[in-house]
């Protein structure tokens, strides 16, 4: 279709330079080779814009060019990214690189800008069209022995053209300054006043050492406020300064949920956790802002996230890559369905998190702590789990390859469906664990009371042929295969 409507546009085009052909003849009387030229230029430039600027079908170009035109750089020829969010199929198939570039484009903003570029751009252009339209009325005038006089106005205009427009680009560059000065004298008072109210520092806001509804209420609205300077909206200092606001709120606000929970309950759930979140109007807001945002508070920066809470946020269907989220208190985090890779979730409190469907790839959970965390039908691609506490994990229908389970607390965790090709378990504990037998590799494992009388002939099966074993140990699984 893109194709078709070229052909039209070039033939529309020729139509029109054949119907104006002899007008243009009478009235300049230029030679016919001069005029096919021309007319030939133009035909190609409106192709040219045609396919850069409309219909952006200079990709389908790169394409056929690609295998010829190897190592080129030029971002005129890049294939157009028909991508429009993370959620699309077709973001699987896109590189690290493209990723990041459709997730700029719909969570990050471009910092505001005061330029003369485009200004300066259309001057250039209207000048050399000037020069042009000149260089023909002055040949006009040589064909036709026209006094050559009357164009010396317009040639000494010429001459001055770009003295002049270099005195009008350095003066309105010092304008530019001055608004910008000016532009972030404003913003900055208007950040720092948004700054002290999400944050609670709020005069004559409490009484009885509580927060009054009217500062929640103001926090709230502060903090929806400050999204476009996480976004980078206004630069990368007011950026930073934001991203300080939201994870400070986010600790208190959760420190205080999960302090709460502690002094009231024996045994903290995720459904208490989650119960106290949606009852605490800035704690829902906050991290509501946090799932939203996810990308720019995560994803777009080299801040340091260590330490981080997220408590309760929901990371569905994410791209998170080359983050160190070391020491971070992630209780009840949704990553139903993300895409994790290259990250290191060491000494990480993953209480009943949800990994669902998520595609894990050189992660890192050493001495996390998984207690009730779901993997079910996830994918793992070389994870490290060494000396993590996984008790009542869910590993339903895993697909591993290159995982390393050492000295990993596995009891009463569920294996029915699990696959997996060249994983190591060293020094874990299964007991009570159930369906263990689809497991293939063992090392200095303990196998207690695994899953129940019910699954006698599958694990006598576990020793059999295809199992590897070195110093393995069955206690009460004795009596059940008879060794």
């Amino acid at each position: 279709m893109a194709w078709l409507k070229i052909i039209v546009f070039s033939f529309l085009v020729l139509a029109l330079g054949v119907m104006g052909f002899d007008t243009t003849i009478a009235l300049v009387k230029l030679p016919i080779d001069i005029l096919l030229t021309l007319l030939i230029g133009i035909t190609g430039l409106a192709l040219l814009v045609w396919l850069v600027a409309v219909d952006h079908s200079v990709s389908k170009i790169w394409k056929f060019c690609e295998p010829y035109c190897k190592g080129w750089s030029l971002y005129l020829f890049e294939p157009e990214i028909r991508v429009k969010d993370e959620n699309c199929e077709g973001f699987k198939a896109l590189s690290h690189e493209q990723k990041i570039k459709v997730l700029q484009k719909k969570y990050a903003s471009v910092p505001r800008k005061f330029e003369s570029r485009v200004r300066l751009r259309w001057i250039v252009v209207s000048g050399l069209v000037s020069f042009g339209v000149l260089l023909l009325l002055w040949q006009f005038g040589q064909m036709n022995t026209v006094d050559t006089r009357v164009f010396s106005a317009a040639v000494a205009l010429l001459v001055g053209a770009p003295v002049a427009l270099m005195v009008w680009y350095f003066r309105d560059q010092n304008n530019i300054r001055e608004l910008e000065r000016q532009h972030h004298d404003v913003t900055l008072k208007e950040f720092q006043k948004l700054q002290e109210w999400a944050t609670g520092n709020i005069s004559d806001g409490y009484e009885d050492g509580k927060k009054t509804k009217r500062v929640e209420t103001l926090q709230i609205s502060a903090l929806h406020s400050l999204r476009t300077y996480l976004r980078g909206e206004f630069g990368e200092i007011f950026k930073r300064s934001a991203f300080e606001v939201f994870v400070s709120v986010l600790s208190v606000e959760h420190y205080e949920i999960l302090k709460y929970i502690t002094e009231n309950s024996k045994n903290p759930s995720n459904f208490e956790i989650q119960w106290q979140i949606e009852h605490r109007p800035l704690a829902r807001q906050i991290n509501q802002i946090a799932s939203e945002e996810w990308f720019n508070l995560l994803m777009n920066h080299s801040y340091s996230l260590r330490g981080i809470s997220l408590l309760g946020v929901s990371l569905k269907n994410t791209y998170l890559v080359n983050l160190d989220f070391t020491a971070s208190t992630m209780q009840g985090v949704c990553f139903e369905g993300a895409e994790l890779e290259n990250i290191d979730f060491t000494r990480c409190l993953l209480f009943n998190a949800d990994f669902t469907n998520a595609r894990l790839k050189y992660c890192n959970f050493l001495v996390a702590n998984l207690i009730s965390a779901s993997f079910l039908r996830a994918r793992f691609d070389s994870v490290l789990f060494k000396s993590a506490e996984m008790q009542l994990c869910d590993f339903a229908l895993v697909k591993s390859k290159h995982s390393y389970f050492s000295e990993t607390m596995l009891q009463a965790t569920n294996w029915d469906g699990f696959s997996t090709n060249e994983d190591v378990f060293r020094g874990c504990d299964f007991s009570g664990a159930f369906a263990v037998f689809h497991v293939k590799s063992f090392k200095d494992v303990v196998l207690t009371r695994i899953g129940k009388p019910a699954d006698v002939e599958p694990l006598k099966r576990l020793n059999g042929k295809g199992n590897k074993f070195d110093s393995y140990s069955l206690d009460d699984a004795r009596s059940w295969l008879h060794i």
